[in-house]
């Protein structure tokens, strides 16, 4: 008998045959599997997908069709391994835009998003469970509830600008494009309007678009090692953000609207050439670190003195040669950086500050650190 009987210890459907007859029963089924149009009752279909596959790609139009057909069905499932699976098996590809967008049940226009990425960066997009933990992968994007939440582009010297269909990701909140070559932060970014981490480190960014300002629910950006000169006034309209690094820039100033952060924890400005720091610091109401080291301040900014939450101070590598006394009404202070000529002309108010239990660090030219 050729009737197909599931065997649960197989990947593939047995038949109903003596082990002797086994091999000529299983042939005598692909026989009438290809004689009845590659009927997928008669095949199990972990066995029929492979051989669809292998007919497809030696120009069958029949079974072309049909692999499309049961690549449609396994889509449409939504079964996130499955869904793995055929995206980095390159199974997408198969399908041309038309028929993967008229998938129902599936939010294909994000894979669209995906191919077009794909195309433009010439590089294999992977899926992953998860971004957190992946080292060795460097273009990959992880999904939740059927939508893109995470995205990592790294190390793509021909990446120079964000794709404005990256906005389609609606979902995205997690965006990292590291070690590039982007050139701006476009208007676009805007729509991202569930962004929670913004990363784009290491790039050639000189220009920050005003609309970064209508992601509310960014907790934290990495902007460190661009060429930016100026921050725009709407980066206090991040009233979520957490932790901002702008570090190895071109900065000479600060907006006033910094003063807006009001639950921002860490701000890392280190090596520009900020000369002012705005009055309005003082209102950063819940600052724990700040890493003002190697820019062109010559007067301690008082402001900084003000806040009450500050429990770490960079200050090293700037002009400024004395620490004011105004440093010990600094109440949650616990460690400071400086430099050696900062430390020589303020050595009473160090030794004040290590009285109150303050850890002084002192950095010389080559970087050395002594307590």
């Amino acid at each position: 008998s050729l009737e197909p009987i599931a065997n649960p210890n197989e990947d593939y459907y047995s038949f109903n045959v003596t082990p002797e007859e086994g091999f000529w029963a299983h042939c005598s089924n692909l026989q009438v599997w290809s004689e009845n149009g590659y009927d997928s009752r008669i095949l199990h279909s972990n066995l029929a997908f492979p051989l669809l596959k292998k007919l497809t790609e030696v120009g069958d139009n029949n079974a072309t069709k049909l692999f499309k057909e049961e690549i449609a069905k396994r889509i449409e499932s939504n079964y996130l391994p499955v869904i793995q699976f055929l995206w980095n098996e390159g199974y997408f590809n198969y399908l041309t835009e038309r028929e993967l967008l008229s998938i129902p049940n599936a939010n294909m226009n994000e894979f669209k998003v995906l191919l077009d990425l794909e195309h433009l960066i010439k590089r294999k997009v992977v899926m992953v469970n998860s971004i957190k933990g992946e080292i060795e992968k460097q273009m990959m994007f992880s999904m939740k509830k059927g939508t893109v939440r995470e995205l990592e582009i790294t190390n793509n010297p021909e990446l120079d600008h964000i794709p404005d269909f990256i906005t389609n990701l609606k979902k995205l909140e997690i965006l990292r494009m590291i070690d590039n070559s982007l050139k701006v932060i476009p208007d676009s970014i805007g729509k991202l309007g569930s962004l929670i981490n913004l990363n784009l480190k290491i790039n050639q960014i000189e220009k920050v678009s005003k609309f970064i300002g209508n992601c509310k629910k960014l907790k934290k950006v990495d902007l460190s090692g661009n060429l930016i000169k100026s921050i725009p006034s709407s980066i206090g309209e991040l009233k979520c953000l957490e932790e901002f690094n702008i570090s190895y820039n071109q900065l000479n100033k600060i907006p006033l609207s910094i003063g807006n952060l009001h639950i921002l924890k860490r701000l890392e400005l280190y090596n520009n050439k900020i000369e002012i720091i705005p009055n309005s610091f003082k209102n950063l109401k819940s600052i724990k670190l700040l890493h003002l080291g190697k820019n062109n301040l010559k007067i301690f900014p008082e402001s900084v003195a003000e806040l009450q939450t500050l429990e770490s101070l960079i200050i090293n590598e700037n002009p400024l040669r004395k620490i004011p006394e105004s440093i010990l009404e600094m109440k949650s202070l616990k460690s400071i950086q400086i430099d050696n000529e900062q430390a020589k002309n303020s050595e009473d108010i160090i030794q004040k500050m290590k009285t109150n239990g303050v850890e002084i660090y002192i950095v010389n030219k080559k970087n050395y650190l002594w307590n």
